[in-house]
């Protein structure tokens, strides 16, 4: 995998097109002040760990939660706690990536009365978004509701269902 990779598997001369690139394109983010850019590479190994190891992302947000930072505003009169609510994100991305993708998620977590009941103010939500009048900000509650849901109720059903990772979570 990432880290298993052999010197002869990498081509050099791709790698450092690719690093020249991303440092040109790095100096010039820094010189207009734009520093964004420099969270590519870590949100980048975010991803590939929420698509192919999730169940470490997982752990490693359980671990954060008490330790994240409150951010007052980060554009838009919007609040973040970081590191969490992106990686809280970048989950809910990954389980509707693997949900449509068809990797197995168990249809008795989808038929428990919970989770119907759950669905079903999910789904008024997302009906009262479109009769309201502030439909921007209804959504953005709708897609932040939705995805605390999704992450740490229908994610962590799926990863309890091994007895091993509930002790491991606690």
């Amino acid at each position: 995998m990432l880290f298993r990779l052999k010197p002869q598997d990498i081509n050099l001369k791709r790698f450092y097109i690719w690093m020249a690139i991303f440092i040109a394109i790095s100096g010039v983010s820094i010189a207009i002040d734009f520093y964004y850019v420099l969270f590519v590479p870590l949100a980048l190994l975010a991803f590939y760990f929420v698509i192919f190891d999730a169940e470490k992302v997982m752990y490693f947000l359980a671990f954060a939660v008490p330790l994240s930072i409150p951010v007052k505003d980060v554009g838009g009169g919007l609040g973040m706690s970081l590191p969490t609510e992106p990686l809280i994100v970048m989950l809910f991305v990954g389980f509707i990536f693997k949900l449509f993708t068809g990797s197995g998620f168990s249809k008795a977590i989808i038929k428990n009365s919970l989770t119907i009941i759950v669905l079903a103010d999910l789904l008024w939500l997302l009906i009262t978004v479109s009769t309201s009048t502030m439909p921007i900000i209804s959504l953005k509650y709708f897609l932040a509701r939705s995805w605390f849901i999704v992450v740490f109720y229908l994610a962590l059903s799926h990863l309890f269902k091994k007895f091993k990772a509930i002790h491991i979570f606690m």
